[in-house]
C-alpha cells in the first residue's frame, strides 16, 4: 500500500500538459457558456468572463515571477490578443447597436 512513486522529468511533463489541456478544456467551455448566455438567453455573463480573464492572468503572473515565460514572444502574443480582441468587440458592438442610430 505504501508505494513510493517515483516522479522523473517524463512524468512532470505529462502532468504539466495535462494541466494545460485541462485549462484550454475549462476556458473554452466558460467562453462557450458565456457566449450562449449572453447570446441566446440574455442574462449578462460578465462574472464568466471575469473568472476566464483572473485564472488566465494568475497562470501569467506564476510563470513570469518564476522567469519561465519567454518574454520577446509573450509581449508579441499579448499584443496580437489585444488586437484580436479589440477588432472582435468593435465588430459585436457594431452589430448589436446599429439599429439604434
Amino acid at each position: 500500500m505504501n508505494e513510493t512513486i517515483i516522479t522523473d522529468e517524463r512524468t512532470i511533463a505529462v502532468e504539466n500538459e495535462s494541466y494545460r489541456k485541462a485549462y484550454f478544456v475549462l476556458a473554452g467551455g466558460l467562453l462557450l457558456d458565456a457566449i450562449f448566455r449572453s447570446g441566446f438567453l440574455r442574462q449578462n455573463s460578465s462574472d464568466l468572463l471575469v473568472l476566464i480573464f483572473v485564472t488566465g492572468g494568475f497562470a501569467t503572473y506564476q510563470q513570469a515571477r518564476r522567469g519561465v515565460l519567454a518574454r520577446q514572444r509573450w509581449w508579441w502574443m499579448v499584443i496580437a490578443t489585444m488586437a484580436v480582441a479589440a477588432v472582435t468587440a468593435a465588430i459585436t458592438a457594431y452589430f448589436k447597436f446599429r439599429h439604434r442610430f
